[in-house]
């Protein structure tokens, strides 16, 4: 089996779809919201009482979105993506909210209340394809009814992992040595072209897609050796 990788990158992004979320964030949190609109962006609840978990969430932290069963959304029911937090909870008023895009309407169910906390989030990844709630209890995740909350690292890391991988096993078995993926990454910003030769089972697949998705949004497009090919096929047809 032999793949061909050519990035096309449009801006250096060694943290692009999700790279680091699984080995790099400090903890994992759930939001659970009917608001779809707001993913990936900010954070947002009435503060104090049951929502003081606000004020927990710190910088480097890392948060999985699940829709819920309440909203409209046609992704209702499943976790859709990841962000990491880019800053502590603030204290704002109605009014902010409204600016960010908030809905007047679903805010107004809120008339008790005045002050909100208000998390900013970055580096929003989407699944390429929801987990399913189904799915996600059997990777160990437990839902809660509240809007945000903590889970283990491990179910964290496992959730992420197979969200971003499209829903499918992480093939655990298969542990690839970090300094072959440094390298992989290294070569792949200097511009070259990388040609991956080993016996079945020993991880090729996995590292041509994880290299793949280093750098853009744009599916990889993987060219499985056969009888025939030939280095035009590999390289110049790219």
């Amino acid at each position: 089996f032999c793949y061909q990788l050519n990035v096309q990158f449009w801006r250096y992004r060694f943290l692009s779809r999700g790279f680091l979320f699984a080995v790099d964030c400090k903890r994992f949190f759930v939001e659970a919201t009917r608001d779809e609109a707001h993913v990936g962006k900010f954070l947002w609840s009435p503060v104090g009482g049951k929502w003081k978990v606000m004020e927990v969430v710190r910088r480097g932290d890392c948060v999985i979105h699940y829709i819920t069963l309440e909203s409209k959304s046609t992704r209702k029911k499943s976790f859709v993506g990841v962000s990491r937090v880019a800053s502590e909870a603030r204290v704002v008023g109605k009014e902010e909210l409204l600016r960010r895009g908030v809905d007047a309407k679903y805010l107004s169910k809120w008339g008790n209340y005045d002050r909100f906390y208000l998390v900013e989030l970055e580096k929003f990844v989407e699944f390429p394809r929801p987990i399913s709630l189904d799915k996600a209890q059997r990777l160990g995740v437990k839902i809660k009814q509240r809007y945000l909350y903590e889970v283990g690292v491990e179910v964290g890391k496992r959730l992420v992992e197979v969200g971003l991988s499209g829903g499918a096993p992480v093939q655990r078995r298969v542990l690839m040595d970090e300094r072959i993926e440094r390298f992989v990454e290294l070569a792949l910003v200097a511009g070259k072209n990388l040609l991956f030769v080993g016996a079945p089972g020993v991880g090729k697949t996995r590292l041509a897609l994880y290299s793949a998705k280093l750098f853009t949004e744009c599916p990889p497009v993987v060219e499985v050796g056969r009888d025939g090919l030939t280095y035009d096929d590999l390289v110049l047809h790219f």
